[in-house]
């Protein structure tokens, strides 16, 4: 880790403990007070804040007492969850959806502001769908979605969805045609680039952006990345209108839930992650140079019911399809992309379980044919191009075994 990122990140804690600090003084009850009084801070940064605040004499260790603190009798877990009928969200996709009550709120924004508009775009934000069809704020609903299985969806439900599957990096944009746009990026700056690069091709001169950005809270740096977003967006047409401040939650994905769990956290709102809204307007279109991906692996997608399992389209390496363990417990304690561990994952589930595995693609293709009735002893002589040994037999019934545990347990998970 360089200097720089550690003083980043040492000035971040400060900023969390001063934080904590301050709602503390405030006198918040439990452990979900505390975690929405502070500005979309990660759970286990909070709960580290406060064992820190004790140990430096900041505040007194009853407060500990509160990170065991059962939950509020209403939480946030009885609010309408839009996300429940969808595809289960995948890590690797960076799939965080907008909550009911973001909905909510961008519709009043976008009638408040647009009033009713002629065509509509939603990037990114699946969950908005048919909350905004519903309420009848545009002529036209377009939405495109990078996540194939979430398009697959909303075309089966309804043969008048425009839904679209999109890659912001590499798909060709529509011409121009959108009065309005609602963008929900990853929340890391080559996405954010390459989706306002398509916006900017998609949508008329004049037009509303309403984007959703990442919150003071979230990370080391977040202001500073937001000033130099500011001067990429005024250099490429844009200009900022408004902004809100945590205006926008998300409900907490299953591998969120997961990765809480596995650092011990095993309260949380479900609708902690909050980011701020900036409306742009498009004020020039520019030609400039599409933003490029700096992530090269290649995943693909095992679906069965509501489990979602991907497998690195690797190599093959020298051994065995079976899953090893690489983390204790399975689950990765981490949503970043930073992780020095996710490097090592070969299979990872959307419940945050990563395995390494020397051929992933054959331990792929064990369990598709398995749900179509195909023996191991097919497979693997088809896959080898001879009869297998008895060991690569064994081997290949483990891994077997192994991910239909899996695809139990994270069935129920889901469920």
């Amino acid at each position: 880790m360089n200097e720089h990122r550690l003083e980043s990140i040492i000035s971040f804690e400060t900023r969390i403990d001063e934080w904590v600090y301050n709602a503390l003084c405030n006198n918040v009850l439990n452990l979900h007070e505390l975690i929405m009084a502070c500005p979309s801070v990660y759970p286990s940064d909070i709960v580290k804040s406060v064992r820190r605040l004790v140990q430096n004499d900041k505040i007194d260790s009853k407060y500990l007492l509160l990170l065991e603190s059962p939950n509020p009798k209403k939480t946030n877990g009885s609010i309408k969850n839009i996300n429940n009928s969808l595809p289960c969200p995948h890590p690797l996709d960076y799939d965080w959806r907008f909550s009911f009550s973001a909905g909510e709120f961008l519709i009043s924004e976008i009638r408040s502001i647009c009033g009713k508009c002629d065509s509509l775009l939603i990037f990114g934000a699946p969950s908005l769908y048919h909350c905004m069809r519903e309420a009848n704020i545009a002529n036209n609903i377009t939405i495109l979605d990078s996540n194939r299985n979430v398009i697959n969806y909303f075309l089966n439900q309804s043969e008048n969805s425009n839904a679209k599957h999109f890659d912001a990096f590499c798909d060709e944009p529509f011409p121009s045609q959108f009065d309005v746009a609602v963008i929900d990026p990853p929340w890391y700056e080559e996405h954010a680039k390459a989706f306002l690069w398509c916006a900017s091709k998609m949508c008329k001169r004049g037009a509303l952006i309403f984007f959703s950005t990442p919150s003071i809270g979230t990370r080391p740096g977040v202001k500073q990345e937001w000033r130099k977003m500011k001067e990429w967006l005024s250099a490429y047409g844009y200009t900022e209108i408004n902004r809100k401040n945590l205006s926008l939650s998300y409900t907490t994905p299953i591998f969120e839930i997961n990765s809480l769990l596995s650092e011990g956290i095993k309260t949380i709102p479900l609708e902690w992650r909050r980011s701020d809204l900036s409306i742009l307007r498009l004020d020039i279109k520019c030609n400039f140079e599409r933003p490029g991906n700096s992530e090269t692996e290649r995943w693909n997608d095992f679906i069965i019911s509501s489990v979602h399992i991907k497998f690195k389209n690797s190599i093959r390496k020298k051994g065995f399809p079976k899953l090893n363990k690489i983390v204790d417990g399975d689950i990765l304690p981490s949503v970043s992309r930073w992780h020095p561990i996710r490097k090592n994952a070969d299979i990872w589930t959307a419940g945050n379980r990563i395995y390494s595995c020397d051929d992933p693609l054959l331990s792929m293709e064990l369990i598709l044919k398995r749900y179509q009735d195909i023996s191991i002893s097919e497979i693997l002589k088809k896959y080898l191009g001879r009869i297998p040994t008895k060991l690569e037999f064994s081997e290949a019934e483990k891994s077997v075994s192994q991910i239909l545990t899996l695809i139990n347990i994270e069935e129920n998970e889901f469920n």
